[in-house]
Parts: structure tokens; sequence; C-alpha cells
């Protein structure tokens, strides 16, 4: 037999362990992949939280042409990542075609410097996924109407003053009447 030696080099990132039930693999975005275990280890080797998550594919191009697949995570409880505040619901973009792994997060950032009102926060982990990683990817919040993050009331019927913030997304996959 060949003997091989390996050497291991962290990258300095925090790393995000998931491993699904008798691991299962994510291969769709419709359907959640539940009951994942997922620990997050700080670039201490810290373990910043642990505990279990659903799983699914996210993206329209992303998912379907690259084989880097971006996810989107569902916690079981809300939970602060990576000093972002508490909530259930974070995205795991895979910057695929992006091969300098900077332009969604410099995006966020001169976001940030316009002061605009809320800009998704995000850091850059590394992806082990049923123990294989799978790389480098950006760990953002999802946009979500909350206290933490976009900060607007959500309107009901019942409303009458329909004034203040919107929260609307421009799809290029058109499959519903209103485009918006």
């Amino acid at each position: 037999f060949n003997e091989y030696t390996i050497e291991v080099i962290h990258s300095g990132l925090p790393i995000i362990f998931i491993d699904t039930p008798n691991n299962t693999a994510i291969t769709t975005k419709e359907t959640w992949v539940e009951n994942a275990k997922i620990k997050i280890v700080g670039i201490d080797g810290k373990i910043l939280h642990d505990g279990t998550t659903s799983i699914k594919g996210r993206g329209n191009s992303t998912w379907w042409k690259f084989p880097k697949k971006p996810y989107l995570l569902k916690l079981d409880k809300k939970a602060e990542i990576l000093g972002m505040p508490e909530h259930k619901r974070w995205v795991l973009l895979a910057n695929w075609i992006d091969r300098t792994l900077m332009r969604n997060r410099l995006a966020f950032k001169l976001s940030e410097c316009t002061e605009i009102s809320y800009t998704p926060r995000c850091e850059y982990v590394e992806l082990v996924l049923n123990g294989k990683h799978v790389g480098n990817y950006l760990l953002t919040e999802q946009i979500r109407i909350d206290k933490n993050r976009l900060n607007i009331h959500e309107l009901s019927e019942l409303d009458e003053d329909i004034s203040g913030g919107y929260l609307m997304e421009l799809d290029k996959y058109y499959d519903e009447f209103y485009k918006f």
C-alpha cells in the first residue's frame, strides 16, 4: 500500500458543520431536510453554536446552474450567530460565479457606508456538509421583516395607513402574474 502525508491548513475562518439525518443529500430548494445537526466552531476552536436546523437549497440560477450550491437554514430556535443578532433564518451564499468571493460582501459593505436603514449582516465561513468540506461560504441574514433585521411595519388587510416601508423582490423568473 502507499503511504501519504496530509497537511491540514486552517483558513482562519469559522467552520459550520452540518450533518443531515442519515447523510441525506440536499437536492431541492422546495423541501426542507429537517433535524440536521449544526455546529459552528470559531477560529479559536471554541464551539459557538450547537443545535439543530432544517436545510434546503436556495436561489434560482445559482441553485440549478452551478456545482457549489447555496443553502437556506432554519434553526430550531433563535440564536445569535457570529455576532449577528439572533434569528432562526440564515443563508449560506456559495459565491460560485465570483472567483474573488468578495462581490456580495463588498456590495453589503458599500450599502452599510451609505447608511441605508438595513443591510444584511454577513460573515465568511467554511462549510462542512455531512463530513465533506464544500468550501468557503458567506453566511448572511435572510432578509425578513423583524426588529433585528428589516424593522418595518408588516401590513395586514386591516391596516388603513399603508405608508411606511415595503419589502419587494423583482425576480426575473416570472412565475406569477405580478412580477414584484
